[in-house]
């Protein structure tokens, strides 16, 4: 199990070095999962745990964008286990997380750029 970010996911504006450590360990924990499966080590499972913002006291003060939510720590928790139990390969958090690959992939970057940083000045 891998801790990475929504960060992972898309640019994030003035935390580049942090955005940049979490799509790290993303490539990492994709990257690992695919030697494992090449060495037939199927018993062995990988997880990228990719959260927005948990209310953990690191972005407190800040406006969340539009939509958003914030994750609770043991509502994380409980979510990693279920993800465990599954086999997940990836946990997107809260829900209005899952489509931002699809959305990045399919929409033109200008809507999608658009979309994702709306509430940004």
């Amino acid at each position: 199990m891998n801790i990475s970010s929504a960060s992972a996911l898309l640019a994030l504006p003035f935390a580049s070095t942090y955005a940049a450590s979490k799509w790290g360990v993303l490539g990492f924990t994709e990257s690992l999962r695919e030697e494992l499966k090449l060495q037939k080590k199927f018993q062995l499972k990988v997880t990228a745990v990719c959260p927005s913002y948990i209310s953990t006291g690191m972005f407190e003060g800040i406006r969340l964008p539009l939509l958003m939510r914030w994750v609770t720590p043991d509502r994380l928790a409980k979510r990693i286990v279920q993800a465990i139990s599954k086999k997940e390969e990836n946990v997107l958090t809260p829900w209005n997380v899952l489509p931002v690959p699809i959305a990045k992939g399919l929409l033109p970057r200008r809507w999608f750029l658009t979309f994702a940083y709306r509430d940004w000045e």
